[in-house]
């Protein structure tokens, strides 16, 4: 068998995923220049990339951040929850509420996706035959009617 081009260690995962984080305090959060820089730094480490912030009155921490494709949605309100009440923690020891808000944002068109989760049997089949047929039985079609 042919040795792979590609391998993890040649290969660095774009950060393409974007998601929108908010955090609700439960007590006041010093300004984002004291810890946001630092904030950045820490969640790199953990596939995280905090691409911007704002706050919103009275107390939502928003945040746009991007992810490489192996880290779990989980694993982002984790890294940017967790390394922030790290950095802010002599200050404030419980800055936050239990609950918070992620959202996967980004440009993909309906049709794109549609077609993307249309194809996937074709493109990815199954190594036993009689488990891609089993598949084929459910896969739904819903062709787009004119007019």
């Amino acid at each position: 068998m042919p040795e792979p081009i590609y391998t993890t260690s040649n290969c660095r995962p774009a950060y393409q995923l974007r998601w929108s984080l908010a955090l609700f305090a439960a007590a006041d959060i010093p300004p984002p220049g004291a810890w946001l820089a630092p904030v950045q730094i820490a969640v790199e480490t953990d596939g995280v990339r905090i691409l911007d912030f704002h706050f919103q009155p009275p107390n939502v921490q928003l945040f746009l951040v991007s992810t490489q494709p192996p880290t779990a949605p989980p694993e982002i309100v984790k890294s940017v929850k967790g390394r922030l009440q790290h950095e802010i923690s002599a200050h404030v020891p419980r800055a936050f509420q239990r609950n918070f808000s992620l959202t996967s944002v980004g440009g993909a068109k309906r049709e794109a996706v549609e077609a993307y989760v249309a194809d996937q049997l074709g493109n990815h089949r199954m190594a036993d035959d009689r488990v891609q047929e089993r598949l084929q039985e459910f896969q739904l079609s819903f062709p787009v009617e004119a007019g």
